[in-house]
């Protein structure tokens, strides 16, 4: 049968490192994209805390033909 495919990307965008996590599945429900990542209960929320406090960094989550999570780091 047909699966979901998961496929990530990484690159630089001015003084940022970007990673990129895209599925080709349902995407995020709309209620996690308009309220964000509120707690632990998903595993991006075990991700959010570490990525913004101890690195400094974004993550974003949007719907592109599937969810995609989007990681930007600072880069020197």
């Amino acid at each position: 049968g047909c699966g979901v495919e998961i496929s990530f990307s990484a690159y630089l965008e001015k003084n940022h490192v970007v990673i990129d996590f895209k599925d080709n599945g349902d995407g995020f429900p709309q209620s996690m994209l308009h309220e964000g990542i509120l707690s632990d209960s998903h595993g991006l929320g075990l991700v959010k805390g570490p990525v913004e406090h101890s690195l400094q960094g974004e993550l974003s989550l949007r719907n592109d033909n599937g969810a995609m999570t989007t990681i930007k780091l600072k880069h020197s």
